[in-house]
């Protein structure tokens, strides 16, 4: 698992740097607008802990102001997208898988139509599994009733950190935060089965724009 993770950590700056190219354009540079515009908590090794978290979660829609055809650029979601590999260059998607715990020495190997749909199997598994234990107010409790098993497995499943520097203590406080800010994101999605492409693409960033802003 420590190992994964410090593999993890060199797809995150790839990852996070390639979001903010996409947005970025001659007329408009939304980093650095959206950086300020974030509350900062405090920092954890996972990155800044944000307490309105909206402002970075509304860059993944197509809202009015950063108007990001997703669809068209990821080629996630329906099945015509799913299945055209013209949609997305092949090198981003495996930046995007590698900075996940599905990075894997198959990956390379795998047609795109199988990374993109396990991409978003994971965000979905992620979301449903955020949604439980915010529903049972785990993170009210700072996770203190989850096994050391299922903590290791919740910062493993989340890219949190979880190497060998950091003792079931801090991964209860990392995913603890994650939690927090989670939180205000499932007031935002209308769908409990978080169907929505720029949902899906906002959980699997997280951690690398979190990590790339410490």
């Amino acid at each position: 698992v420590s190992d994964e993770y410090l593999r993890h950590l060199k797809h995150f700056k790839t990852c996070a740097n390639e979001f903010w190219a996409t947005m970025n354009t001659p007329s408009s540079a939304p980093k650095d607008k959206i950086v300020k515009s974030l509350k900062i908590e405090g920092y954890d090794k996972a990155g800044p802990i944000i307490e309105n978290i909206e402002p970075l979660y509304k860059l993944f829609q197509q809202s009015k102001g950063y108007q990001v055809h997703w669809k068209h650029f990821y080629g996630m979601g329906h099945w015509k997208y799913l299945t055209n590999k013209d949609f997305i260059p092949r090198n981003r998607l495996l930046n995007i898988a590698q900075s996940t715990w599905l990075s894997s020495s198959t990956i390379w190997i795998q047609p795109s139509i199988v990374i993109r749909y396990r991409l978003m199997h994971l965000a979905h598994e992620i979301y449903r599994d955020d949604l439980i234990l915010i529903q049972e107010k785990h993170h009210l409790q700072k996770c203190k009733l989850l096994t050391d098993d299922e903590i290791l497995d919740a910062c493993f499943r989340r890219c949190l950190p979880c190497g060998k520097d950091d003792d079931y203590k801090s991964m209860r406080q990392y995913l603890t935060s994650h939690l927090l800010m989670m939180e205000k994101v499932t007031k935002l999605i209308p769908s409990p089965n978080c169907n929505n492409i720029g949902d899906h693409l906002f959980i699997l960033h997280l951690p690398a724009l979190r990590y790339e802003l410490s």
